[in-house]
């Protein structure tokens, strides 16, 4: 399991994107609260919590008509983008549309994985890569605290930590879609192959 691509092409990326999810989610408070104040820090905190729930919802009415990696890769990104505008433009709107944008995707990076495998791994392997891709995912992102506030200390502010999250996030988008990159890649030229073998004289 642990040599196939196919199988860190679900546990990297989601190990990538939930450690700067989770990082920064501990670390939204001291972020905000110099810009917006202990109220509007919370307040852009529970902001996180509806945009979360409303996420999870609306895209658990559609995920199964989607690409999930596509889908998946989506949300990454839009954490990224969250972010970059939370770091662009500190203005207390921005701020709180960056908590909200960044929000909508928080259940979903948890829920997502287990869809893929689902769909793309044998019924029996289900709980095995389940297993091990979110044992993978945890022990990264339990030290995602501790390495944002690190970062945070060794720069003093958050500015290296909201790009840490952003590449993170970047990157992990870009892997989630490889696998599909590859099949894609390898059907093209399995057709090829078919289609010169189909050109060939038959020898008599």
């Amino acid at each position: 399991m642990f040599r196939t691509w196919h199988f860190w092409s679900v546990a990297l990326p989601f190990a990538l994107a939930l450690t700067a999810q989770v990082g920064l989610i501990v670390h939204l408070v001291s972020f905000l609260q110099p810009r917006l104040g202990p109220g509007g820090a919370a307040t852009a905190l529970a902001l996180v919590s509806g945009a979360a729930l409303a996420g999870r919802v609306l895209l658990s009415t559609v995920i199964d008509r989607l690409h999930q990696r596509w889908a998946s890769a989506l949300s990454m990104a839009s954490q990224a983008l969250a972010l970059g505008v939370m770091l662009a433009w500190p203005q207390p709107g921005l701020l709180y549309a960056g908590c909200v944008l960044f929000g909508a995707s928080v259940g979903n990076l948890i829920t997502i994985p287990s869809l893929i495998v689902q769909r793309e791994f044998p019924p029996a392997a289900f709980g095995l890569v389940v297993g091990l891709s979110s044992a993978i995912g945890q022990f990264t992102y339990s030290l995602a605290p501790a390495l944002l506030g690190a970062i945070r200390d060794a720069t003093g502010g958050y500015v290296a930590v909201l790009w840490t999250c952003i590449v993170f996030q970047l990157a992990a988008a870009f892997l989630v879609l490889s696998r599909t990159s590859w099949s894609t890649c390898a059907a093209a030229r399995r057709s090829a192959i078919s289609r010169s073998a189909a050109r060939l004289p038959l020898r008599k």
